[in-house]
Formats: C-alpha cells, structure tokens, sequence
C-alpha cells in the first residue's frame, strides 16, 4: 500500500487576511522512497487548496469572476497554473502585468481614500 504524501504549506505562517502568522508547515507520510518530484507535487497541489479556501470565500461576492493568475511563479510553470484550475474546477487566465497584485493594492487603497470610484 502506498502512503500518500501530505504537505502542509506553512513555512512563513498561513499567508492570508485573518489567517494564523504562526501556523507551521509539514510534510507527512514522507519515505525513503519519496522522489523529489512527488515532494515539489505534493507542495504545489498543498499551495493550490489554499487557493482554493480563498477562492471559495471570493465567490460569496464575486461568483462569477474571472480567475486571473498574476506573478511570476504562475507565469513560468504551466503545470502548476493547470494544478491550481483543475483545485479550482475552473479555467485560469494570465494577467498581463506581473505586478498586478502592486496595482490592485493601489487601486483599493486610491479608492478607500476617495480619490477614485469604485471600478
């Protein structure tokens, strides 16, 4: 019987709004057998249902939205962009802008100052 690989993604606490800064990753059921490949899966597909919990909160004010990746990371590894659509059950775009994440900052930050209208 095969262990399965499990991967608990919290190296620098968990990485969201209200979530713990002092969460602590893991990896379980690891082996001698384990391949360095099934280490980097088993980390990506862990990333990937964070995601996930974050999209699924997203869809109680946006259900409809359009998943768009931005950064670096996602950008040059179509195989983990395919991981996180498949998590999510639906397509992912990739946004044109690397530094997107910088520009939404910006905006919500423009607009809770009232120098711009809601977009």
């Amino acid at each position: 019987m095969r262990m399965v690989l499990q991967f608990c993604p919290f190296w620098s606490g968990e990485r969201s709004t209200g979530w713990s800064a002092d969460a602590r990753g893991g990896i379980f059921g690891l082996t001698q057998q384990t391949k360095p490949i099934e280490l980097v899966r088993a980390a990506l597909e862990a990333i990937a249902y964070r995601f996930a919990l974050i999209a699924r909160a997203l869809e109680a004010v946006a259900p409809e939205a359009t998943v768009i990746a931005t950064g670096n990371a996602l950008r040059s590894s179509p195989g983990w962009l395919q991981i996180i659509a498949d998590v999510l059950g639906r397509p992912i775009m990739l946004g044109g802008s690397s530094e997107a994440s910088t520009r939404g900052a910006a905006l919500l930050a423009l607009e809770a100052a009232g120098k711009i209208g809601r977009h």
